[in-house]
């Protein structure tokens, strides 16, 4: 998935100069810029599919996303 969005142009990739095996992935202009466009989208999306959870229910499922990926 990194190497499509590097020839999107939409993150660039730099290696380390110390240690060849680590590379640096940062988001581009154009990055950014996709991100903005998608935004209303995404967010449109995750209100729609936690729309029936109450309020415990998202705190928990924050907690349960955060627990899978620290």
């Amino acid at each position: 998935m990194l190497d499509r969005l590097v020839r999107q142009g939409q993150v660039a990739r730099i290696r380390n100069p110390d240690d060849r095996r680590e590379s640096i992935a940062t988001i581009t202009k154009a990055g950014l810029a996709a991100l903005e466009r998608i935004d209303p989208d995404v967010h449109a999306t995750q209100t729609a599919v936690t729309a029936s959870l109450s309020e415990r229910d998202l705190k928990q499922l924050a907690r349960l996303c955060d627990a899978l990926v620290p």
